[in-house]
Parts: C-alpha cells; structure tokens; sequence
C-alpha cells in the first residue's frame, strides 16, 4: 500500500471516527502507564496520563494530526483512517508518551 501523503494526512487527522480512536488509544496508554512500576520517568509519565484524563475530547484533535505522523501510520496510507489498525494507533501512542511527557 502507498503511505499517506500530506493532504492524505490532514484528511485523516481531521476524521472524527480516526480522532475518537486516537482519544481511546491516549486513554488506554494512560490506564497502562498509571500502572506500571519500575519505569524511568514514572512520575512525568504519571502526571501526563493524569492530564489526559482530565482533556476534553477536543484535545485529540492536536494529538490526531501528531499520531498520524508515525512512521507506521504514515506506511499504513493513503487516506482511509479504517485502514489503520487499533494496534498501529496504540503503538504510535506508546511511541510519543515519553516526549509528550518531556522524559
């Protein structure tokens, strides 16, 4: 499959059904990483995944158009967001959480 171009991008960014996905997968990171023990930067981490409980919906709008610049979901192309796996977007997720967390 060809990647995602950047109008391809923005497209998906902009979809809502690919937004609610990115909001749970933000919201699923988070359950994990409130969790999890022994991990460097525990406590930025931490403090992230709290602030991405308390977002409003509207948030993921931004972390959408970020999320959709992974490598994997750029690979994953060329516009349709069903396309793109709930793992994929996980993964992407997972990816960012300690930069998003300024580890």
């Amino acid at each position: 499959m060809a990647s995602l171009t950047l109008d391809g991008a923005a497209t998906i960014a902009q979809d809502s059904t690919f937004q609610r996905r990115v909001a749970l997968a933000f919201y699923f990171v988070a359950r994990k990483v409130v969790t999890e023990t022994g991990t460097t930067g525990k406590e930025q981490r931490v403090a992230f995944a709290r602030s991405i409980v308390l977002q409003g919906l509207d948030m993921f709008t931004q972390y959408a158009a970020l999320v959709v610049t992974d490598p994997t979901i750029v690979a994953a192309g060329p516009t349709a967001q069903a396309g793109i796996t709930d793992a994929q977007i996980i993964a992407a997720v997972t990816g960012m959480w300690n930069s998003l967390s300024n580890v």
